[in-house]
C-alpha cells in the first residue's frame, strides 16, 4: 500500500511544493520519502495520513526516511517530522533517521529531548503603559505620591 500527499497536482507542482509518501519497506519497515521544499511559505503538511497507516493491521515495527528529492526545509519539516515521532513513541515504533540530513536530524533529536513544558505559551496582551502593573489599582497605588507632588508644586508656584 501506497500513502502520499500527493494530489492531482502536476509533478512539477509536487516538486516545488513539497510532500511525503510511505510504502511497505522489508519486513515491517514503513519507508517514507521526502521531496520537495518543507518551508512554511509553501504550507505546513499534514501527518494525519501517516497516523493513520501507523494504525493499520499489520502495524509498522521500524519507520526509515529516504530524503535524497528533499529541497529547502525550514521548522515545518521539523514539525512534521517530529509530531511523526511522538506518532511512532506512542506506539511503540523505532524511528531511524538515518536518511535524514545531519542539520534535520540534531534539530529533531532537540524537539524530542526537551518537551514543551505545560502552560508555558501563554498570550500576554497589555498595553505598553501598563505593562508594570498588574491591575488598575496597583497603578494607582504607584501614581498617588507622584500626582500628588504635582497638585503641591502646582500650589507653591502660585
Amino acid at each position: 500500500m501506497l500513502a502520499s500527499t500527493r494530489g492531482s497536482s502536476s509533478p512539477t507542482e509536487i516538486t516545488t511544493r513539497g510532500g511525503w509518501e510511505a510504502s511497505g519497506g522489508a519486513g515491517n519497515e514503513l519507508r517514507v520519502r521526502l521531496f520537495g521544499e518543507w518551508e512554511l511559505a509553501s504550507g505546513a503538511r499534514s501527518s494525519a495520513e501517516l497516523s493513520r497507516r501507523l494504525s493499520q493491521t499489520p502495524s509498522p515495527t521500524r519507520i526509515s526516511f529516504d530524503s535524497r528529492e528533499l529541497g529547502a526545509w525550514d521548522s515545518v519539516l521539523i514539525n512534521f517530522l517530529s509530531k511523526l515521532e511522538a506518532l511512532a513513541a506512542d506506539r511503540g515504533i523505532a524511528v531511524d533517521r538515518s536518511g535524514l540530513p545531519g542539520g534535520v536530524q540534531r534539530l529533531v533529536g532537540l524537539a524530542r529531548a526537551v518537551p514543551e513544558r505545560q502552560g508555558a505559551r501563554r498570550l500576554v496582551l497589555s498595553s505598553p503603559s501598563s505593562a508594570p502593573f498588574s491591575s488598575s489599582s496597583s497603578a494607582r497605588q504607584f501614581l498617588s505620591p507622584i500626582s500628588s507632588g504635582w497638585r503641591w508644586c502646582a500650589r507653591w508656584e502660585r
